[in-house]
């Protein structure tokens, strides 16, 4: 079992970041880890996701094959995992339990509601949780989505936000009452006009 401990001011140990496609997630969790006046550190997720550009292996994810994938979940090695279909193509994503043995930090999570699941029904985790939800509106999202990806063609473009959309309308359907059910602390941050600073101050306020 893993064991997650408060810290002696009754902050968080484990902040999942949450929201849909595009809503700042990855920004947010970047500006908290480069920040040297914080104690944290990230829970990184195994993905079979290409690799997008700029990313790096093994501080954004880390990027295995699907028989990687499969060979750890046999040894029982992921917390938590999920998929995505894209395109005809099943991308995986799951959290290793060693991801989560660092007691000496707050470890920041970004995971989607089916992740989050999982996390709250492992007792040991849900009682140490602490949740910020970003959102945005859809129309910033999308800008954003199209920038990141540039690379990519806008037909591919187009048809993997087609699928993101639909799959979010699915999965964020029932997290705020879940996490009212659930009684997880949480906090929503509206991201469509806020400056990198500012989230990144915000999201410390809960660490600090």
């Amino acid at each position: 079992m893993y064991y997650f401990k408060k810290e002696k001011n009754g902050m968080p140990k484990i902040l999942c970041i949450l929201g849909k496609s595009a809503v700042g997630k990855d920004t947010l969790a970047a500006g908290l880890l480069n920040d040297k006046d914080l104690s944290v550190t990230k829970a990184i997720s195994y993905t079979t996701r290409p690799r997008r550009e700029n990313e790096v292996n093994g501080e954004d994810y880390y990027f295995i094959s699907v028989d990687e994938f499969m060979k750890m979940r046999n040894n029982n090695e992921f917390l938590e995992e999920t998929s995505y279909n894209v395109n005809g193509e099943t991308w995986y994503y799951g959290f290793a339990k060693k991801s989560f043995m660092n007691l000496n930090k707050t470890i920041i999570a970004v995971i989607n509601p089916r992740g989050l699941v999982e996390f709250i029904n492992d007792e040991d985790i849900r009682k140490n949780l602490f949740v910020l939800y970003l959102k945005a509106n859809e129309n910033v999202r999308k800008k954003r989505y199209f920038t990141r990806d540039k690379a990519l063609n806008d037909k591919i473009l187009t048809d993997r936000w087609a699928a993101r959309i639909k799959q979010d309308k699915t999965d964020f359907e029932s997290i705020d009452g879940l996490l009212v059910r659930k009684k997880i602390p949480n906090v929503t941050l509206y991201t469509d006009y806020i400056s990198i600073d500012r989230m990144v101050n915000y999201g410390k306020s809960f660490i600090e």
